[in-house]
């Protein structure tokens, strides 16, 4: 039960559907018999067993889908089912901090679906590289996974062609349905960009004509390639690792073998986890996303969620440097589709406009 609507929210609001009422339905039959109005434990117990078997079936057999059809119950029914219990027990009790407990959750609610999902932070930053002989301007775009154009996109885009970039890159996750490919195409192809746009594939990259849609976009994909660009006096490598290659030694050390007499070399991964592969390779910047900065944060805290083996402190997003590589990991733009909750919690979609600088 999102706020936002989108290609997945007819299954999703039949999900949400069976869950409620299955969860509802379980709870009422373990306190069927009690007198009403129900006591506190008679409550707890009917919470307990409407929510309880959800977390076991789930976790117990569906992976990843699991996980993200387990945070849809649980984000639904705490921002949906639990207000409604809330008020029903307002009334009867009378108690006028219920009513506003179930008001302060449904703030929150309308904060992480409406209000912060379209808080875009734009972060410039500027990264000094051995080797180089000019500035060089990127634009690093990450897990937009477009479910329909809004404002909030042309605001993305009027902040990266202001900057006026050399390149843009693009690190994966694109859109969170095949039926965006029309709409997404034209959009991404009209960013400027002075030389070229570069892409690798992301988790939602799947089940749609990829050649033809980066085409269509005017992006070149590089997934296990090296592609060589001229900007001014500077030559750039650019190595592309495909999602399913974030661990991949061999093809990691072949792509290094391939990039001989570039002034620097930018490696472009979806999963963060690429970081381990460098070692002592010369790579001047790694370009990642995957992670959403968790997506849903704590104040003072951070992430909840990373689904990635590096750091927490990586993995939240912004730069970071490990051995001689900077790593540029945004929080992306967009949020995870399908079944999984429509949401932002203290996690601001991250647009990153990049400057490497001649090392001093």
């Amino acid at each position: 039960m999102s706020l936002f609507w989108s290609a997945w929210s007819p299954l999703n609001l039949f999900l949400d559907a069976f869950l409620l009422g299955s969860a509802w339905l379980l709870g009422w039959i373990v306190v069927r018999g009690e007198p009403r109005p129900l006591s506190n434990v008679a409550w707890a117990r009917a919470i307990i067993a409407g929510v309880a078997p959800w977390p076991l079936l789930v976790l117990l057999g569906l992976g990843l889908g699991g996980f993200f059809l387990l945070a849809r119950f649980g984000w639904t029914f705490g921002t949906v089912a639990l207000p409604v219990l809330l008020v029903q027990l307002a009334r009867e009790r009378r108690e006028r901090r219920l009513f506003i407990l179930a008001a302060a959750i449904l703030a929150v609610k309308v904060f992480g679906e409406v209000i912060e999902p379209d808080r875009l932070e734009v972060q410039n930053v500027t990264i000094p590289v051995v080797g180089l002989k000019a500035p060089v301007r990127i634009t690093h775009l990450s897990d937009l996974q477009m479910d329909g154009l809004r404002g909030f996109h042309d605001r993305v885009r009027a902040a990266s062609d202001a900057f006026d970039p050399d390149l843009i890159v693009f690190s994966g996750d694109v859109i969170n349905h095949a039926s965006l490919v029309g709409e997404t195409a034209p959009y991404l192809r009209a960013f400027h960009r002075k030389t070229g746009a570069y892409i690798v594939t992301g988790d939602v990259d799947f089940g749609f004509d990829w050649p033809s849609f980066t085409a269509m976009a005017g992006f070149t994909p590089i997934d296990g390639k090296v592609a060589r660009v001229k900007i001014g006096p500077t030559t750039l490598d650019l190595l592309g690792l495909a999602l399913g290659d974030a661990g991949n030694q061999a093809l990691f050390d072949n792509l290094i073998d391939s990039s001989r007499g570039a002034d620097a070399r930018i490696l472009l991964s979806h999963r963060p986890d690429a970081l381990k592969l460098i070692g002592a390779a010369a790579v001047a910047v790694l370009f990642t996303g995957h992670t959403h900065g968790g997506q849903v944060c704590l104040p003072w805290f951070g992430p909840i969620v990373t689904l990635t083996r590096v750091s927490r402190e990586i993995a939240a997003g912004g730069v970071h440097i490990v051995g001689g590589t900077s790593i540029v990991l945004s929080r992306g733009l967009g949020w995870e589709g399908h079944v999984a909750p429509r949401v932002r919690l203290f996690c601001r979609p991250h647009l990153l406009l990049v400057t490497l600088v001649p090392a001093p």
